[in-house]
């Protein structure tokens, strides 16, 4: 790093070019597009020591993350407090990286920059303090080493949500790092920010874990973004998944084999439903809308399921409404949708707009999933009726567009 700017200063040393290396020369060249030219003047004020220049560098350059961080670290040292903040982001608060991570010259760093300027004042800084303090701990991990031992490939870690993390979560469990270990979790946990909110909690519940001798990790837990809660969301719609495909194979297992048929189309007609719904009806939206989504879906499914288990125990539904009473509302209610969407597609902060062709697209998916299901329900407790089940899930569908009506 030293070297280059020697390099440099040789190649600067013309007089003309002299009088015009200062910062706000720099800044200037770098405003008016001339940016490689800024970029040579910040270089050669950096060597020379301004923090202000070695913070130019990396603010405004997309330098290799190495370099950025070097000149993060030189301005924080000399007491540049936004500096100092991305330092501590890169190679700790946000690092989510094996070989990046600094525990313990994070804290170095710190000390210094307060030493340099002890009016900085970075944001929640007592708590930041005490995460410093704890992180500093771990400071007898071998990265290489285990990087080395299990083969992790870290090339890009830092771009893969929640990496680091995901090997804490196996450090938590009987698996590739063998038995469960609490300080493996605690030392993997520090080298895996990516939220800082998210980061301290888990920073801090780890190690009370490892003083307790407890070894227990689930990042899931912790997660407060956007970013995680759709990783989260994605993550347990998967283990629901699983857990709806067993129930379906135990279902399967009390049904006639003449009615597995209608079964198997009932179900799969719900869940491509209950998708669209989801998708085109709901209007999920905001940083968590996906797993707003996700879960939205996952109860739905669920709920099915738990139905269909009632009304093999007996489960049926009762109504003196005419169906043709409940028919003529639902025409009434899906007709004022559609109206209300030709006028404007419902938006407001919404991810996933709610349209008329949306409605139009679910409402020929619930047809077929009322049909099946009214018929698959007789089948599965000979007490009921099919005209019931069909005022069932058309009173159902009258409250789901009665919903839309409200956004």
């Amino acid at each position: 790093m030293r070297l280059l700017f020697v390099t440099l200063i040789i190649l600067i040393t013309s007089s003309s070019f002299a009088d015009n290396i200062t910062l706000s020369s720099a800044n200037e060249l770098f405003n008016i597009g001339k940016k490689e030219q800024a970029k040579v003047i910040y270089e050669k004020l950096a060597f020379d020591g301004d923090k202000d220049a070695h913070y130019a560098l990396s603010y405004k350059y997309a330098l290799p993350i190495q370099e950025s961080i070097y000149h993060y670290e030189q301005a924080a040292i000399r007491g540049h407090e936004d500096a100092l903040k991305h330092y501590l982001d890169d190679v700790l608060f946000r690092v989510n990286n094996l070989t990046l991570a600094k525990p313990v010259k994070a804290r170095e760093i710190y000390k210094k920059a307060k030493m340099s300027n002890p009016n900085i004042h970075l944001y929640d800084e007592k708590e930041i303090i005490k995460i410093l303090n704890i992180t500093a701990k771990s400071n007898d991990f071998d990265v290489n080493k285990f990087i080395k031992r299990y083969n992790i490939d870290t090339t890009n870690s830092q771009y893969t949500p929640y990496f680091v993390w995901k090997l804490a979560q196996e450090a938590a469990t009987n698996g590739r790092f063998g038995k469960p270990n609490a300080k493996l979790v605690f030392d993997l946990v520090v080298r895996g920010g990516q939220v800082p909110a998210e980061y301290f909690e888990a920073v801090k519940a780890t190690y009370k874990n490892l003083q307790n001798n407890k070894v227990d990790f689930n990042l899931c837990d912790f997660i407060t973004s956007g970013m995680g809660m759709s990783y989260c969301s994605k993550q347990k719609e998967l283990k629901n998944q699983i857990k709806i495909k067993n129930s379906i194979k135990n279902i399967k297992k009390k049904i006639n084999s003449d009615n597995l048929s209608l079964f198997e189309t009932a179900y799969n007609n719900t869940f491509d439903f209950i998708d669209d719904k989801a998708f085109l009806e709901e209007g999920h939206g905001g940083s968590g809308r996906n797993m707003w989504l996700s879960n939205s879906k996952i109860n739905q499914k669920n709920n099915y399921i738990r139905l269909i288990y009632q009304v093999m125990n007996g489960y049926r539904y009762g109504s003196i409404v005419k169906l043709s009473t409940l028919d003529n509302k639902l025409n009434e209610t899906y007709k004022k949708v559609i109206k209300r969407l030709e006028k404007e597609t419902i938006t407001n902060t919404m991810s996933y707009p709610i349209t008329k062709e949306g409605i139009k697209k679910v409402e020929i998916k619930w047809i077929k999933y009322r049909d099946n299901n009214s018929k698959l329900f007789t089948i599965l407790n000979p007490n009921s009726s099919l005209n019931d089940w069909q005022k069932y899930f058309t009173n159902q569908r009258i409250k789901q567009l009665q919903q839309i009506l409200t956004y």
